[in-house]
């Protein structure tokens, strides 16, 4: 059974069945009937027999049924005629039709066969910009305070002590210097100084000999 619901032409078929029957009980029959009748002389209520054609014979006699025949023929002829003529003039009616000439066509074929491109990721999606501050001038300012604003300004801070003859605990240098642009978060480094040694005179006691 699936195998038999698997074929294309048979599915079809199936899907065609309700509109043919349709067709059969509501126009093909009663077509075939009136055809059948007009051969007999049926009438209501009553069974006919055989009579051939003397039915048209005796319609094609009758002026009433040859005007009618040929007012319904001229009336067909002219109607299709005209909505055909007509539907086709408003279709084409300031519509020129453009001819393409064979090199237009060779490309346009070309371009169409060519596979595009694909779109590079930097193209596609744009890398957002980092934001950036100014590294900021603590030359001087004691550590604590310095760290402060780095703090204030995104930054980090890194220590590293530098002996130097300016006030211990002040910030003589930094690196990145300042003024420098850099992106917020960057690690920014404080030389701190820090007094150079002291060297200590020895004693006169230790320096004489036993």
């Amino acid at each position: 059974m699936r195998h038999f619901l698997d074929n294309r032409n048979t599915l079809g078929l199936l899907f065609m069945l309700p509109a043919g029957v349709l067709l059969l009980l509501f126009l093909t029959y009663p077509l075939g009937l009136g055809t059948w009748l007009g051969f007999t002389d049926t009438k209501v209520g009553r069974a006919g027999v055989w009579v051939g054609i003397d039915n048209y014979r005796f319609l094609w006699g009758d002026e009433v049924t040859r005007l009618a025949l040929f007012n319904t023929l001229f009336y067909t002829f002219v109607a299709s005629v005209l909505k055909f003529g007509l539907g086709l003039w408003l279709a084409t009616r300031g519509q020129p039709v453009p001819t393409a000439s064979p090199s237009a066509m060779a490309s346009s074929v070309t371009s169409s066969a060519a596979p595009s491109p694909s779109p590079s990721p930097s193209r596609t999606a744009a890398s957002p910009t980092p934001a950036t501050v100014a590294v900021p001038s603590v030359s001087g300012v004691m550590l604590t305070d310095a760290q402060q604003i780095l703090q204030s300004q995104g930054l980090k801070a890194k220590v590293v002590i530098e002996v130097s003859d300016q006030p211990a605990g002040s910030v003589v240098r930094t690196d990145p210097a300042a003024g420098v642009v850099v992106p917020v978060g960057s690690t920014v480094t404080l030389y701190v100084a820090t007094p150079p040694a002291t060297s200590v005179p020895p004693s006169p006691r230790a320096s004489r000999s036993p």
